[in-house]
């Protein structure tokens, strides 16, 4: 049982208001927010629904990473310690994909952890996994990689040419060559703490 104090007065609240609001206070300050029933809640999206099935990654329970390229406009899927290249249509009118297509480009040498995907302007992605460093380039033979470096990779971001990442276990971040994930200068350049 709930006990409320004296001072304890029911006030209505409006689930639908106007959307417009000004800095005045003659004008009303409600919001209207788009919100969807499911089982018997009021959740602020429609929710998911399966797109590419998990046979196409080879039944994999838990995927690590996914990243949008903008560059090939696809998707970089990591599941376990394979990694795809997925490019779906979806239609608007109908809503639901029409079209789909997973490729398996290449593996890494770890089957769990976090991984880390970013694109630079060449258009190369590279991965990191905490272990090791990768490239995908279909310019490149292999076009999936490990690439040797140096240090061992932690965050992978991507910034005016360069790709960055930290050397696990130093102070110290790193930048490839410009626009080029398959060399890692150790040079003053190069490295900062």
């Amino acid at each position: 049982m709930i006990t409320r104090g004296q001072n304890f007065k029911e006030v209505p609240l409006n689930v639908v208001g106007s959307s417009i609001f000004g800095r005045y206070p003659k004008i009303s300050i409600e919001k209207t927010y788009n919100m969807f029933m499911s089982d018997n809640f009021m959740v602020p999206y429609a929710g998911y629904s399966i797109a590419v099935p998990s046979a196409q990654f080879g039944n994999s329970l838990e995927g690590r990473a996914i990243f949008t390229s903008t560059k090939f406009g696809k998707l970089v899927v990591v599941e376990g310690n394979s990694v795809y290249l997925v490019e779906i249509e979806y239609s608007q009118e109908f809503q639901k994909v029409t079209f789909f297509q997973v490729f398996k480009i290449g593996t890494l040498q770890t089957e769990t952890g976090v991984v880390y995907i970013a694109e630079n302007n060449k258009p190369q992605i590279g991965i990191s996994d905490g272990t090791a460093f990768y490239i995908y380039d279909p310019t490149l033979s292999p076009v999936f990689q490990a690439v040797p470096i140096d240090f061992v990779p932690g965050y992978l971001t991507f910034h005016d040419t360069y790709f960055i990442m930290p050397a696990i276990g130093t102070n110290n971040w790193r930048l490839s060559a410009q626009n080029d994930g398959t060399s890692w200068p150790n040079d003053q350049f190069s490295v900062g703490a």
